[in-house]
């Protein structure tokens, strides 16, 4: 699969959505600047466990910077992104959104949608359990 390759300062928001609960958190992702060959880039699941572990081992200045100088994605995004997806997804009330904020972005925050997950880990969301809990319930209230 291709997919343009966004400067992005190395952080992946994931936008994490159970019922009427929406969690931000971040996680290392690649460099901006990464080894291509011909204008291309190969790698494999940018933002997973193994990777972000890879990159933390490779540059760990780089990784502290990531993790602990990045921006908190403002939630009226993430509030956005999550409206757009469950619309598209004719409400969707459980996913995960993983979302690019573009470098060097002027005022205004240009942001990308690089993909989006019907059941993710949720890992970081700490309320969790609980929205999970409240969705299936309010799911079942509703039912005939």
């Amino acid at each position: 699969m291709e997919q343009e390759f966004v400067e992005h300062e190395g952080v992946v928001y994931k936008v994490y959505v159970a019922g009427s609960d929406i969690a931000v958190v971040h996680r290392p992702s690649l460099k901006n600047h990464i080894g291509k060959i011909d204008g291309i880039a190969k790698f494999s699941r940018a933002s997973s466990d193994s990777t972000a572990q890879k990159l933390r081992r490779k540059d760990p200045e780089w990784y502290a910077r990531c993790i602990d100088g990045a921006l908190p994605l403002p939630s009226k995004i993430a509030e956005c992104v999550a409206g757009f997806v469950s619309r598209s997804t004719e409400g969707a009330h459980l996913f995960g959104v993983d979302v690019l904020v573009k470098a060097g972005g002027e005022e205004g925050h240009e942001c990308y949608i690089v993909d989006v997950n019907h059941f993710p880990g949720f890992r970081g969301m700490d309320c969790f359990p609980d929205s999970l809990a409240s969705l299936l319930i309010s799911t079942m209230q509703g039912m005939p």
